[in-house]
């Protein structure tokens, strides 16, 4: 379900790239600041689209090399501020077609039963599951 509301300075994308020969696997990152995982991604800037931040984020963190990933919106999820809402993108690319920037310190394929530990667990979880099920929902 896509959320109609305009998007906030608070609200952020999050990229789920699934792996095209195994759909239930997808890429996370780990920034050279952060010693967690995530998934692509980040903040909106001001009066910046959902669809641009999650392009924007791309190239921040996967590299210019990457415009051929196609990206969809899928939906929204809230923050734990209850407030904000995270912009569940998803995409087709695996490991060996992505390049790392000077932001991201790794890159590694995961599936749902083994999501790095850390502070971004359960968001990785979440967004995963929810654009899984909506690929699921495609292919019926």
């Amino acid at each position: 379900m896509i959320d109609e509301r305009l998007p906030q300075p608070s609200d952020s994308v999050r990229i789920v790239l699934h792996d095209p020969n195994d759909p239930d696997s997808f890429l996370v990152v780990r920034e050279i600041d952060d010693p967690d995982f995530k998934l692509p991604g980040g903040k909106l800037a001001e009066g910046e689209s959902p669809e641009d931040a999650a392009k924007r984020e791309l190239r921040e963190e996967l590299g210019e090399a990457n415009p051929a990933i196609e990206i969809k919106q899928v939906g929204t999820l809230p923050n734990n501020d209850g407030v904000s809402r995270r912009y569940i993108f998803v995409g087709m690319a695996n490991k060996e077609n992505v390049g790392v920037t000077d932001e991201v310190a790794e890159v590694q394929t995961v599936r749902l039963g083994d999501i790095p530990e850390g502070k971004h667990r359960e968001h990785i979880r979440a967004a995963a599951e929810f654009a899984l099920a909506h690929l699921r929902s495609e292919k019926k």
